[in-house]
């Protein structure tokens, strides 16, 4: 897990990442960035314009070593950013505070409510639910206990 020590100065993950990708052919590299934003392989090499027959002419140790090395991107874009919040949320919460004695009332109701919703929580919403025009709603429920589950 990446903690503050695995970070440089601008909080920068250490230079293996780098290191390991400066070794990616222009096509790997490629495919690791797109697969770093997306959700599967296809959509990944879709993305930068490689075939499906090319993708799976990699040999499965170095498909599953580019997944790798595209997860590591993902996870360590993500800290980099929740280091980024964490760091600024005690200003975030002085400038509500600061806010909330502001002369404006608006600016100041808004402040306090921002404030209660955060620390105490919203107030419940009532909800009403009706049917069509105002009727009743209906639900039918069928099943069949003979069915084999797929």
């Amino acid at each position: 897990m990446l903690n503050r020590t695995n970070l440089d100065k601008n909080g920068h993950a250490l230079d293996s990442l780098r290191n390991e990708l400066d070794k990616l052919q222009e096509r790997e590299l490629a495919f690791v960035m797109a697969r770093s934003k997306s959700l599967t392989d296809k959509s990944a090499y879709t993305e930068c314009g490689i075939s499906r027959s090319s993708f799976y002419e990699w040999s499965e140790d170095r498909r599953q070593h580019l997944n790798e090395l595209a997860q590591r991107i993902k996870r360590e874009a993500s800290f980099r950013a929740l280091m980024v919040l964490q760091d600024n949320a005690e200003k975030a919460a002085d400038t509500i505070g600061k806010l909330m004695d502001s002369r404006n009332e608006n600016i100041k109701l808004r402040a306090s409510q921002d404030t209660l919703d955060r620390t105490v929580g919203k107030a419940p919403q009532p909800v009403e639910v009706s049917g069509k025009d105002g009727g009743k709603i209906i639900i039918n429920l069928t099943w069949d206990d003979d069915e084999e589950p797929e």
